[in-house]
C-alpha cells in the first residue's frame, strides 16, 4: 500500500537520513582504523565499479569520510559481520544477517525520498525499524531512536481501541512475530491503545531455557518509565513489569552488566506470584508487577 510523503514526513526523513549515515560513518570508520589507514581499507571492501567512483571523488572532497555512502554499507556489514555480532547481544544477531538486504531496500527508499515519489508503507515502516535498531543496538545513539520512534508512531498502523464487545485480534488473539507488533499488543491489553508502551521504553522476552525470562536494558532506560513484557506462551499469559523512572537507579549494582554495559536482568519464571532476579542478589520485581494477561496458547 502506497502513501503520499507529506512535507512533515519529507523533513523527518531528511533529518533521519543525515543523522544515520553520519553515525554510521563513524562507526565503521572506528571498527577499521589501523594507524589512520582507514581509507584504504574501507575501499578495498567495495566492488569495482565503486571503487572506480571513489577515487574519481576522492580529490574533490573536504573529509574523505563523506565518500561513505549508503551503497557502500552492504559490503561494510558483510565483510565485518563477526565484529558486528560481537558488538551486539544475542538476542539481536538476527539483525545482523538482515542488514545487507535492509541497506538495498533503504537505498530504493533514499532514491524515492530523493525523487518526490509514493513510498510503500510497510517498506517505510520496516526500514525506519531496522534504523530505530541499528541505532539502539550498534550505534547507542539516542538522537536517531527517538526520532524513529517519532517516525513510526506517525505511520504504522493503528490497532482500533476496544469497544465494549471488543473485536478479537487478528490470528485469533496471538502474539504477533513483529516487535512492534507485540508492542502494540501489550498496549492495547493493558491499556487499551493509548501508546503509553513505545518503542524506547519497552524491552519483552519469552521463556529461556531454564523457566527463566532474560532481559537486557541499558541504564539510560532508567531515567524513564521502563516497562517489560514477559511471555510465557505455554502457560498462556503475558505479564508487564512497570518500572518508574529512577526507581532502579540506586540498585543497579544488584544487577549482572555485560560487556556493553546494558543491565541482564534474569527474572523467574517459576512462579506466576514471584517474579525475582535470580543472578546477583534476588532482586523482587513483584513490586513493579503492574499485571497480567491471558494469551491463547
Amino acid at each position: 500500500m502506497n502513501f503520499e510523503v507529506t512535507i512533515k514526513d519529507r523533513k523527518q526523513l531528511t533529518e533521519l537520513f543525515y543523522l544515520f549515515i553520519s553515525k554510521f560513518r563513524k562507526y565503521a570508520i572506528s571498527k577499521l582504523n589501523d594507524d589512520g589507514q582507514w581509507e584504504v581499507l574501507f575501499r578495498e571492501l567495495l566492488t569495482e565499479n565503486q571503487k572506480k567512483s571513489w577515487d574519481r571523488h576522492l580529490s574533490s572532497v573536504y573529509n574523505s569520510e563523506n565518500l561513505i555512502d549508503f551503497t557502500h554499507l552492504g559490503q561494510f556489514v558483510r565483510s565485518k559481520r563477526s565484529v558486528l555480532l560481537d558488538e551486539i547481544i544475542p538476542q539481536k544477531h538476527s539483525l545482523v544477517y538482515q542488514l545487507p538486504s535492509f541497506f538495498i531496500e533503504l537505498n530504493e527508499l533514499r532514491n524515492q525520498w530523493a525523487h518526490f515519489q509514493e513510498m510503500d508503507k510497510i517498506q517505510y515502516h520496516r526500514q525506519v525499524t531496522i534504523i530505530h535498531d541499528v541505532a539502539e543496538y550498534l550505534l547507542k545513539d539516542d538522537d536517531i531512536t527517538g526520532l524513529a520512534e517519532k517516525m513510526i508512531g506517525l505511520s504504522r498502523p493503528q490497532i482500533p481501541s476496544p469497544s465494549p464487545d471488543p473485536l478479537p485480534l487478528v490470528g485469533g488473539g496471538h502474539l504477533p512475530s513483529d516487535r512492534v507488533g507485540i508492542i502494540n499488543y501489550f498496549d492495547l491489553k493493558f491499556f487499551k491503545s493509548k501508546g503509553l508502551i513505545r518503542l524506547s521504553n519497552f524491552h519483552y522476552a519469552n521463556i529461556y531455557l531454564d523457566q527463566h525470562w532474560w532481559i537486557d536494558v541499558p541504564p539510560r532506560r532508567l531515567s524513564k518509565d521502563l516497562y517489560l513484557g514477559l511471555i510465557n506462551r505455554e502457560m498462556g499469559e503475558i505479564h508487564l513489569i512497570k518500572i518508574v523512572a529512577h526507581t532502579l537507579t540506586s540498585d543497579a549494582d544488584l544487577f549482572e552488566v555485560n560487556s556493553k554495559g546494558y543491565f541482564k536482568l534474569f527474572i523467574s519464571a517459576s512462579t506466576t506470584t514471584k517474579f525475582l532476579e535470580l543472578r546477583q542478589k534476588k532482586f523482587d520485581f513483584s513490586p513493579h508487577h503492574y499485571g497480567s494477561k491471558s494469551i491463547p496458547k
